[in-house]
């Protein structure tokens, strides 16, 4: 699969949720498992498929986060530029805020884990 990018710089082609990964319900149920075991985050298997932000809004793309939830696509596509890395405000305070992965974020994983997280 060729690699594709989310706005934000996520590799959607590496996401569980994608498309082409989420092709069956236990594709689904396996992303839906792994998000909860290290985000935290629970979403029913049938939630986990997304077309890609990338995906034009006239397309009516079907989104993990849901179209108009995520503050960073509304920006990028406001902004017109095809990820945030091409943003001359780059990095913001909306990249900043939901992408930071400090010492703390780092030990919530490693807890819910019970092991260490690798660099």
């Amino acid at each position: 699969m060729t690699e594709l990018y989310a706005k934000c710089g996520a590799t959607c082609s590496r996401c569980p949720a994608y498309k082409g990964n989420a092709r069956s319900y236990e594709d689904q149920q396996r992303c839906s498992d792994g998000w909860h075991k290290y985000l935290g985050v629970r979403l029913h298997p049938d939630r986990c498929y997304c077309d890609g932000c990338q995906t034009p809004d006239e397309a009516q793309p079907t989104l993990v986060i849901g179209k108009y939830g995520c503050n960073i696509r509304k920006c990028a596509v406001r902004n017109g530029v095809g990820t945030c890395a091409h943003c001359s405000g780059y990095p913001c305070l909306a990249v900043r805020s939901q992408f930071s992965f400090d010492a703390d974020s780092r030990a919530r994983i490693a807890a819910r884990l019970g092991e260490p997280v690798p660099e």
